[in-house]
């Protein structure tokens, strides 16, 4: 259970980072960017069990929503580039890398001591910082995943 002192993190929830990032497919790894978001979905993920346990439903909501569009993103990515070229497997893989990723960070959150550690909240801070920049690029595929979805119809 994370403890009520462990809330300090939470103030990450209101940290908001602007950026405009554009894709460019010859200069981005793809493999690493399917990564990132996966990732990047279990960080979101994780806050949002945080948020949830503190009672606050709607940024919790926020968070998953986040968090499911993470991990979508990812698969759809490595779907469409080749990576992993059957849609379930790319689905698969995503889902699995972000349930990782959201334990390692509820985990890390559950130790973390405010008296010892002071080096948790920085690192906590840099990675949803660059999770965050992520989010038009996140968007982005997300919304090409809703056309290619609704054009199978």
């Amino acid at each position: 259970m994370i403890k009520r002192y462990q809330a300090v993190i939470v103030f990450a929830c209101f940290f908001q980072v602007s950026t405009s990032l554009a894709i460019d497919p010859g200069e981005f790894d793809s493999k690493k960017l399917a990564t990132d978001l996966a990732e990047c979905g279990g960080l979101f993920s994780a806050m949002g069990k945080v948020l949830e346990n503190l009672g606050h439903a709607n940024a919790a909501q926020t968070y998953q929503d986040t968090a499911r569009g993470a991990y979508l993103s990812a698969a759809f990515l490595n779907h469409i580039t080749g990576n992993i070229p059957n849609w379930e497997n790319a689905l698969n893989w995503s889902e699995n890398l972000n349930e990782v990723n959201k334990t390692y960070w509820l985990g890390l959150i559950e130790m973390f001591t405010p008296t010892v550690d002071k080096v948790f909240p920085d690192t906590f801070m840099k990675e949803l910082e660059f999770c965050t920049d992520l989010n038009p690029i996140q968007t982005e595929l997300v919304n090409q995943m809703r056309e290619w979805i609704y054009s199978q119809e």
